[in-house]
């Protein structure tokens, strides 16, 4: 099995699309209608972020949901996706890049991510880079 590259994952995504939750997982996620996005539509979203701001992952999945006309947006799928945009940007980077995809300007609720690249220390280092303090 060949591994692919996250640029590779982020390209390979399926399109986004939205669905109707039965009941028991609407009451749960507090909506009838979910967004499953395509991890591009994730990407795109993030690269929307001024320079100097900054979204927790809930406004970035209310953003996502709101904008494809859906209740909610799949946390996990989200999630995923966020990581894949983010390593992707890093790989850019690393081959000498120097505008990536700004990963960092997503906190959850306002705190670091430990399991995006570089870890917490690196997410904090590039949100002070943009003044951003959280």
């Amino acid at each position: 099995m060949v591994k692919l590259t996250a640029r590779e994952r982020l390209a390979a995504g399926d399109p986004p699309a939205v669905y109707t939750l039965d009941d028991a997982k609407a009451a749960r996620l507090k909506g009838r209608t979910m967004l499953i996005p395509s991890p591009m539509q994730v990407r795109d979203a993030i690269a929307a972020i001024p320079v100097g701001q900054s979204k927790t992952f809930g406004q970035l999945r209310a953003d996502l949901a709101r904008d494809s006309g859906a209740d909610v947006t799949c946390p996990f799928a989200a999630g995923v996706f966020w990581r894949v945009v983010a390593e992707a940007a890093e790989e850019d980077r690393a081959e000498g890049a120097t505008e990536v995809t700004p990963w960092w300007r997503v906190t959850r609720d306002g705190k670091p991510n430990p399991k995006l690249p570089g870890g917490e220390s690196r997410h904090r280092e590039l949100l002070g880079e943009e003044g951003i303090k959280i």
